[in-house]
């Protein structure tokens, strides 16, 4: 009922019975027009043409916003796509044609629209792991690489500085000197101390990229060698239901890696695709729409 008050039906049984009212001009004419309204918002709200009404206008609305939210996704997507260096993209591009494959074989089975997805998923999560291998290679490009040579050089200037202290009488004006000497040396020393330190996270957290890299490769070929076999849906879908596990320890790891430039987002209940054309539109989603024409 509730949804009735602010239809456009709503409106229209208003019109008609004021418009009744005003044609007839007469106070019975009025007297209709109100029985006639009330019959209306009795009968109206509950009967099956209008609940149909109003059912496929949610429909419609909850369609036009999916459509919307995979279209943010995708542009967003297309950016972090563009943002990598060629031979990333060129990683990415490899990996698309193994999941092209995998779509080609299940594509008309039951089940494939959420095989698919989970497959979206995975490639949206390489994406991720692509475009931070980018920015760790940035920040280490950007670093010293003789940064080692100038922690060490840093100690033995703070070690000389501390002997040279102890040689100082008590109270005197160069032992006032040479402790803020000091004191500047320490603090350098630090600072440069935290970037080595960042410098060897940066490092593991590369290798670690690379090698969640290549799991997400390795599962992808054993599931297309699970196709070639014979295994057929059933066996792909334990293979995904497996890889997904994985991939949420991997999302974990990438969220907690707040030093690098990344965005995270979430994947929208949809269909977004996984390769990239000139458009910006995914070309398993162009598929798929074509599909469904």
């Amino acid at each position: 009922m509730k949804a009735f008050w602010k239809h456009k039906v709503h409106y229209i049984l208003i019109a008609c019975c004021v418009g009744f009212a005003f044609v007839t001009a007469h106070p019975f004419g009025a007297l209709l027009a109100v029985v006639g309204y009330v019959i209306g918002i009795i009968n109206i709200p509950g009967s099956k043409w209008f609940t149909r009404i109003t059912a496929a206008e949610a429909q419609e609305k909850d369609d036009a916003e999916k459509e919307e939210a995979r279209k943010r996704f995708q542009e967003r997507q297309r950016d972090q796509y563009e943002s990598l260096s060629g031979s990333c993209q060129g990683e990415y591009d490899e990996v698309v044609e193994i999941c092209a494959r995998i779509e080609c074989n299940v594509r008309n089975v039951s089940g494939a629209d959420t095989l698919l997805s989970q497959l979206d998923h995975m490639m949206f999560t390489f994406l991720k792991l692509l475009v931070t291998k980018v920015s760790i290679q940035r920040f280490l490009d950007s670093e010293s690489s003789d940064v080692s040579r100038l922690a060490k050089q840093a100690e033995d200037e703070v070690h000389a500085v501390e002997e040279k202290i102890k040689t100082l009488d008590q109270g005197s004006t160069q032992l006032r000197i040479k402790q803020r000497l000091l004191t500047s040396k320490q603090d350098r020393l630090k600072a440069i101390k935290q970037r080595h330190l960042r410098v060897e996270s940066s490092r593991g957290n590369l290798e670690i990229v690379v090698a969640e890299q290549e799991k997400i490769i390795a599962q992808l070929e054993l599931m297309h060698a699970d196709i070639i076999a014979g295994k057929g849906v059933d066996g792909l879908s334990d293979r995904l239901s497996s890889s997904l596990n994985f991939l949420e320890q991997t999302n974990q790891w990438l969220s907690e890696i707040d030093e690098y430039e990344y965005t995270t987002e979430e994947m929208p209940g949809v269909r977004v695709g996984y390769a990239m054309n000139k458009s910006g539109q995914s070309q398993s989603h162009k598929r798929e729409r074509q599909a469904e024409r």
